[in-house]
């Protein structure tokens, strides 16, 4: 299994059970322990997961000084499988990546969980992660986040808008999250500056039709969802060169 098999694996492992232990994953992946703990390590130091005795843990969302979110985003919350979803994108973008993230309560939420993960290295900048939005009401709440820079785009008042192209222009991302199967403008208008596209998808919402618009991006996709896709569907994401998280 190649490491960028292993460590969506990983993350999928911790996030599913709340614990894995080394030897339990080395036989699942059917690689070495010593390959594991490298992996976890690695992981561990992005802050990705936590690492204890004998494996690792999940980040815990109540560890450190997390953003403050307007009362409304908080009540009424991104429950079960969506949060999940928000969960893993936070999981698979790497610290000093550069992400754009649209407005709603998903990309909040995404938001909140990359602010709450443990960057241990900020020093001159390294592990630093960037995140490009079109929703001014991220920005503000990332604000004083020692290992987060926000970028607004359109301006940074008022209420989000699509960016334009003038505005997109010269902007590079690695990872755009997008929630499907009704993105937004302002999300897709992000994906098309990203290396790779987080496309955040309930399962009971993956459907051929789906897939086969998700297919028009390729490999440049990642698809994130709540349970395995039937077998005829992974194959179809497959061909298309598009990769599947199960969060």
């Amino acid at each position: 299994m190649f490491q960028t098999e292993r460590w969506p694996c990983l993350l999928g492992l911790v996030q599913e059970r709340g614990r894995v232990r080394v030897g339990e994953a080395a036989r699942l992946m059917g690689v070495s322990p010593v390959t594991v703990r490298r992996d976890l390590d690695h992981l561990a130091q992005e802050g990705r997961l936590v690492r204890v005795r004998g494996g690792a843990v999940p980040v815990r969302l109540g560890a450190g000084r997390l953003p403050q979110w307007p009362a409304a985003q908080v009540t009424g919350g991104v429950a079960g499988e969506r949060s999940r979803l928000a969960a893993a994108a936070a999981g698979l973008v790497p610290s000093g990546a550069v992400v754009g993230l649209a407005g709603g309560v998903v990309g909040a939420e995404t938001a909140r969980l990359l602010a709450a993960r443990p960057f241990l290295s900020t020093w001159a900048g390294y592990g630093v992660l960037s995140v490009v939005t079109s929703a001014p009401s991220i920005a503000r709440q990332l604000a004083g986040q020692s290992h987060i820079r926000s970028v607004v785009l359109g301006g940074g008042e008022g209420e989000e808008t699509v960016p334009g192209e003038e505005v997109l222009r010269g902007v590079r991302l690695d990872y755009a999250v997008v929630e499907y199967p009704e993105p937004s403008g302002a999300a897709l208008a992000l994906a098309t500056r990203a290396d790779r596209v987080l496309a955040l998808v309930p399962a009971a919402r993956l459907t051929a039709a789906l897939a086969e618009r998700l297919g028009a991006a390729g490999r440049r996709t990642t698809v994130v969802t709540g349970a395995p896709p039937v077998l005829g569907l992974r194959h179809r994401l497959r061909g298309d060169g598009i990769r599947v998280h199960v969060a």
